[in-house]
């Protein structure tokens, strides 16, 4: 039977001394997904107006999804 190469990564934390990342560690899929939604909700204001008036510009919701990009890669990170 051919084997894959697997591979697991382990994280260890010194509780409770370490709850502070630990929490982190555990809920960055949380912020990962809150993040993208964020995004989605400023794409939506930006491409469909939604919530917005006519007489309201998409300008500062643009800047804040540029500046939300922007502090993303500068940390090499992504959203899906």
């Amino acid at each position: 039977m051919l084997e894959t190469n697997k591979m697991q990564g382990v994280l260890k934390f010194d509780l409770p001394a370490e709850e502070d990342a630990f929490r982190a560690a555990q809920d960055g899929w949380k912020y990962r997904a809150l993040l993208y939604e964020l995004d989605q909700y400023l794409r939506n204001i930006i491409k469909h107006r939604a919530g917005l008036t006519e007489e309201e510009s998409t300008e500062p919701y643009s800047k804040i999804r540029d500046e939300l990009w922007r502090m993303l890669q500068e940390e090499n990170l992504e959203i899906p």
